[in-house]
């Protein structure tokens, strides 16, 4: 099983802080770098992303869990962006001790097992069906989410699941669409300290070719701090895969990347998503 580490909310606090302001001046900055298939990184501007389309779920301990997945689905390996042309040398950064890093780490407050193989929690138990696992979680005031694959749970601060194990898509039933029928992972969690919220994604990608059928990123951003509560649903199209979705947030526009894996791409390798307008719904 995997096992779960939660920080002293205020060290987390205070990481959050440097953070994320960061995040958001680079990918505010102009062009930003993306990658084609070769792995070289390309430079493409910024660009403002708009839901395809949006609704409002049910609180989400009233959804009935989608369908698990059957079968076993293992990802290739995909090659790491690399610099063009740059000679090799030496990491001037490189840490070779971590004697003093290590007494900056925050002391654990609790530790628990987490989503793994075996992993019972209310909605029955959990068997891996996919790799690598993709592993993802962040913590709230009062909870912890945790995305495996294509599945997700959430705990109390004492350790106890209290929703879940149920496939990621559960969060889109009703909404229609590829996020709704497509359960294909790439999940990110991310509790945003400013506005108090949840925000879950995954991506939506067996079904969709790019073009009459994009790609999706599926976009669910909680109500409320609860996250068992309801949630505003959106889906942003791609018309290149848009693998390794990464976000933060911030006051302003919330900063979204995505690794384009098509040498012929042109689509922005960053997209902030309005999120004083998703906030609101």
């Amino acid at each position: 099983m995997l096992q779960t580490q939660l920080l002293r909310s205020g060290s987390w606090s205070r990481l959050a802080a440097v953070i994320l302001p960061a995040l958001l001046l680079s990918a505010c900055a102009g062009p930003v770098p993306g990658t084609d298939e070769s792995g070289v990184i390309v430079l493409r501007n910024a660009a403002v992303l708009n839901a395809e389309h949006h609704d409002v779920s049910p609180p989400l301990t009233l959804i009935p869990p989608a369908p698990p997945q059957t079968g076993l689905v293992e990802h290739a390996p995909k090659r790491l962006p690399r610099p063009a042309s740059l000679p090799l040398s030496a990491d001037p950064v490189h840490q070779r001790s971590f004697a003093a890093q290590s007494m900056l780490v925050p002391t654990t407050t609790l530790n628990f097992d987490g989503v793994g193989n075996g992993f019972a929690g209310p909605s029955g138990s959990f068997t891996v069906q996919s790799a690598p696992p993709d592993t993802n979680g962040d913590v709230g005031p009062n909870h912890y989410i945790q995305t495996v694959n294509s599945s997700f749970a959430i705990f109390n601060k004492s350790g106890t699941a209290v929703y879940g194990p149920v496939a990621l898509n559960t969060l889109w039933s009703g909404f229609g669409g590829l996020c709704q029928t497509d359960n294909d992972g790439d999940p990110v969690v991310l509790y945003d300290p400013i506005a108090d919220r949840w925000l879950i994604s995954q991506f939506a990608i067996t079904s969709a070719n790019g073009s009459s059928a994009p790609y999706l990123q599926c976009v669910a951003l909680s109500q409320t701090a609860d996250p068992t509560g309801a949630y505003y649903r959106y889906s942003f199209p791609y018309s290149a895969f848009p693998e390794r979705p990464r976000r933060s947030s911030a006051s302003t526009p919330a900063p979204a990347t995505a690794a384009s894996c098509r040498p012929t791409s042109t689509a922005p390798a960053s997209r902030p998503l309005a999120r004083p307008t998703m906030c609101s719904g």
